[in-house]
């Protein structure tokens, strides 16, 4: 019998958990793209409506990784699988048997933080200006994970997180 594939998130957030403004992010912070595409390479990330449309269309889908987007109202997402929850979506994920990554937005992420064993976070220093329609991370008990790794980039951090009794 062989292992389930692991679950994770993978986000870029502001210590307040600003994840977010008007559909898009904020900052473009050199070298946090390529973490999330070196990480997220070869597996199955898992994506709500609004993060997949947020994607330029000459990227969708992610190529390198199997794209699963969770919509009840988007009628078609073009080389990625739809579903209509985050159940759904994790049933298609796991039949690749890869590593599965969430990768926003917020809706996904607070659905999709029960599931997850690890959590890639990616802390963003940026005090620029911000939209008027702000998006954040959900909140979560810091005594249910444990900092499995940090590493301190020139413009921001990244740590992996998991779960305490995995």
């Amino acid at each position: 019998m062989s292992a389930l594939p692991s679950i994770a998130l993978i986000v870029a957030m502001r210590k307040d958990h600003l994840i977010g403004c008007d559909g898009g992010i904020p900052w473009k912070v050199p070298g946090e793209q390529k973490l999330f595409r070196d990480v997220t390479m070869g597996s199955v990330v898992i994506m709500g409506k609004e993060t997949w449309l947020s994607i330029p269309q000459k990227y969708r889908p992610l190529q390198g990784r199997d794209n699963v987007v969770v919509s009840s109202t988007l009628k078609e997402a073009p080389g990625a699988m739809r579903a209509t929850s985050v159940n759904e979506a994790l049933a298609i994920a796991r039949s690749y048997n890869k590593p599965i990554f969430f990768i926003g937005g917020a809706g996904i992420y607070a659905a999709a933080i029960d599931h997850v064993d690890h959590m890639h976070i990616s802390w963003i220093g940026y005090d620029g200006p911000l939209g008027s329609k702000k998006t954040y991370f959900p909140q979560f008990s810091k005594e249910e994970w444990v900092t499995e790794s940090t590493m301190q980039y020139e413009h921001f951090t990244y740590e992996v997180f998991v779960r305490k009794n995995l």
